[in-house]
């Protein structure tokens, strides 16, 4: 088995929290694959979804919390 490089385990670790593209998700989507995501901070979600998600709004993160 194939140890990684720090560089490596980096990158995949950005992929894995979806750091390395936005995606096209609804935020529903988005924090299901993220959970846990922080957000002992009240803008840490919408902060967080910001970085990952292509066209990500504020009213798109509360109306999935509302649901």
């Amino acid at each position: 088995m194939r140890t990684l490089t720090r560089p490596e385990l980096t990158a995949a670790l950005a992929v894995r929290q979806m750091l390395h593209v936005r995606q096209r998700l609804e935020p529903a989507e988005a924090i299901r694959r993220l959970t846990p995501l922080q957000g002992q901070h009240a803008p840490a979600p919408y902060i967080a979804l910001a970085a990952r998600l292509e066209g990500f709004t504020r009213a798109g993160l509360e109306a999935a919390i509302a649901a």
